[in-house]
């Protein structure tokens, strides 16, 4: 079925945890969302049609879409196992969007998500020798880590530690590290990082000779490069740290 105009469905209102959502049983077009309006696609189980998944996109078991003016935080592979309860269904029907945003506007917070990188962004996953680069790249600094048992991670500041190496930046790449530690998730662990660049393999960083493997993950104020090497002898781990109002649009080639 071809996905439907969001703004001329009716929805049903539900919670998903604690977030007022609209519910429709149909697939909903991405396109020409309301500004502040969140989409995501619910998976059933197999037994008994139970919703218990929720992702950007789902395939297969689709049991429907929830808009939210929330975002719901994805773990790093996309998909949010979660429990019956856990959706909720409210006594209000044939809600539009401009009524559900007139009683819940949109939030002023933002999801860390993750992203396959660009073959154009390569650079940015290593360090410059040239400081005037990373002054124009908003580059603060990089993370290196290797897993030995736990992740052990030092920290190498970079042109613009000095101005923006501050309490937000602290609190936000801390939340970011520990987001990228839960399950199915690339810094649990070094076997889990393996199974997931094996599940990502057109995230290959071109031109490199070892496995290398590149993540773009955006936090709202700044953006973050993650470089996973799973291999044994390595440091597997570099998160180069970037201000995105300091990222240009067309970043540097090589």
């Amino acid at each position: 079925m071809c996905p439907q105009s969001a703004e001329r469905l009716r929805y049903e209102e539900v919670r998903f945890r604690d977030i007022p959502a609209l519910f429709t049983s149909l697939r909903v077009s991405k396109e020409n969302l309301p500004e502040g309006i969140y989409r995501y696609e619910l998976r059933h189980d197999d037994e008994s049609y139970t919703p218990c998944q929720l992702a950007k996109h789902i395939v297969i078991n689709h049991y429907g879409t929830i808009l939210t003016s929330t975002p719901v935080q994805l773990p790093a592979d996309g998909y949010l196992d979660f429990e019956p309860d856990d959706l909720a269904f409210m006594p209000r029907s044939c809600v539009t969007i401009a009524e559900f945003l007139q009683s819940y506007p949109p939030a002023n917070k933002v999801a860390i998500e993750l992203f396959p990188m660009k073959p154009e962004e390569a650079p940015l996953f290593f360090s410059s020798l040239d400081e005037s680069e990373d002054k124009a790249r908003g580059c603060i600094g990089h993370v290196r880590g290797d897993f030995d048992g736990a992740l052990y991670t030092t920290w190498w500041p970079h042109y613009w530690d000095q101005a923006l190496n501050q309490e937000i930046f602290k609190r936000d790449i801390q939340r970011v590290v520990n987001w990228l530690k839960e399950d199915n998730s690339p810094l649990k662990d070094l076997a889990s990082m393996d199974g997931f660049c094996r599940r990502h393999e057109s995230c290959r960083i071109p031109g490199q000779s070892e496995r290398c493997y590149g993540f773009r993950i955006e936090s709202g104020l700044f953006r973050y490069m993650l470089r996973c090497t799973p291999l044994m002898g390595w440091y597997q781990v570099y998160l180069y740290c970037y201000s995105r109002d300091a990222v240009p649009e067309d970043v540097p080639k090589e």
